[in-house]
């Protein structure tokens, strides 16, 4: 019944939520401060993946894939996890000439290589992951090459 993730936060904050479901990337920028200090009011139970991030706020939390009981349990995770392994993207359509999307993806290495850039996301918190061009599109192949039987699986789940 909330709207938003601010509203979310809040109402952890204010003890109205037990909890909530949330990027870590959300979590360490605008509700860093329910899991810090001596009594955080919030700690995270599991990221999904296949491993943990090195960071100090996710120290002792398991991955989900490791957690899996099956190797059907596991592919459905991934797929579940893909959209969110490629947060950061950019898109264009298949007929752009591949000069041009090599132009476009160094461009974006650039960017996030630039030190204003990084020194800002840093300033605001940010914790940023992008994926290279070649790794987007293998995530993307990956889960185009999940068997039908399993997406069907995956929605009933998800229903």
């Amino acid at each position: 019944g909330y709207e938003g993730s601010s509203a979310v936060r809040l109402a952890v904050k204010n003890k109205e939520a037990p909890g909530f479901c949330s990027s870590f990337a959300d979590m360490s920028s605008l509700g860093r401060e329910l899991l810090e200090g001596s009594s955080p009011l919030a700690r995270i139970l599991v990221v999904m993946g296949s491993e943990t991030p090195s960071h100090p706020l996710l120290k002792g939390v398991p991955a989900a894939e490791t957690l899996a009981r099956t190797e059907e349990a596991k592919a459905l995770l991934k797929a579940v996890h893909a959209p969110f392994l490629i947060n950061i993207t950019h898109a264009v359509a298949p007929e752009v000439p591949s000069d041009r999307v090599q132009a476009l993806r160094r461009a974006r290495d650039r960017a996030y290589a630039d030190p204003e850039f990084l020194a800002a996301a840093e300033k605001a918190q940010l914790t940023l992951s992008p994926k290279t061009g070649e790794e987007v599109t293998r995530i993307a192949q990956a889960v185009l090459s999940t068997p039908p039987a399993m997406l069907a699986k995956l929605r009933q789940v998800l229903e």
